[in-house]
């Protein structure tokens, strides 16, 4: 079973005109797979983030139905050189789990035009 890592809500106010009639709260949970963190950590890449990469991607490629690769570029340490870091997230109706996480230099080779 996969380790829960962190969670994030999401808060949607339906409103009537100027009245508000209910605030719903939805939880995504975002976990790792015991093989994403043992990657991630021999990668130097800290929990923080891979889930940060898995929440807010800056893409999103669609890999397989509930399957997708999340991208985004870092700096590494904060300040050095940029790497991609590329997750691979299942996602379930309320839930997402990080299958696999690496980074590369190769920025251009990588990063979707489209």
């Amino acid at each position: 079973m996969p380790a829960l890592i962190a969670a994030s809500h999401i808060e949607v106010a339906l409103t009537n005109t100027s009245r508000a009639l209910a605030i719903c709260t939805v939880a995504f949970l975002v976990s790792l797979r015991e093989s994403a963190r043992y990657y991630a950590a021999r990668r130097g890449l800290s929990g923080e983030v891979v889930v940060g990469v898995a929440r807010a991607p800056e893409q999103r490629i669609a890999v397989q139905p509930g399957r997708e690769l999340r991208q985004s570029r870092v700096a590494m340490p904060a300040g050095g050189t940029p790497y991609l870091i590329r997750a691979v997230v299942d996602a379930g109706p309320s839930d997402e789990i990080v299958v696999t996480v690496y980074r590369t230099s190769k920025i251009e080779r990588h990063w979707s035009q489209a």
